[in-house]
């Protein structure tokens, strides 16, 4: 599949992420994502909590996206379900091709990769 103006690229075998599971990798060798499978539908986003940057993993028993630093949680659309975030995750466009799941983003997208300055700023914007 191509996508004009977006950079396409494999993250994973569907393997590693099976229903109901996630998988933490890195796009394109820089930027860390969480892909997870949710009843056979394959959703990537930026594993950066929006609340102040900190790395985010996954809690299999309540299916949610978590932020060890000061509790946060995300659903598997990436909305916030629990605080102190208050933005939804960054998402990708994410599929499954020939057995690997492919991650399509912009090379140059500046919303990407923020500091955790910058995203406190805009978590405290109105």
């Amino acid at each position: 599949m191509r996508l004009r103006g977006f950079k396409v690229v494999h993250v994973a075998t569907i393997d590693k992420v099976p229903p109901g599971g996630a998988y933490r990798t890195k796009l394109a060798g820089e930027e860390p994502i969480i892909v997870v499978n949710v009843n056979g539908e394959v959703r990537a986003f930026e594993a950066v909590c929006t609340h102040e940057g900190c790395p985010l993993g996954w809690n299999p028993t309540q299916h949610l996206i978590r932020c060890p630093c000061h509790g946060s949680a995300f659903d598997t659309r990436g909305e916030v379900v629990n605080g102190p975030a208050i933005l939804p995750l960054k998402a990708y466009a994410a599929y499954v091709e020939d057995g690997l799941i492919a991650v399509a983003y912009l090379p140059n997208d500046t919303t990407t990769s923020a500091s955790k300055s910058e995203l406190r700023a805009r978590s405290i914007r109105p």
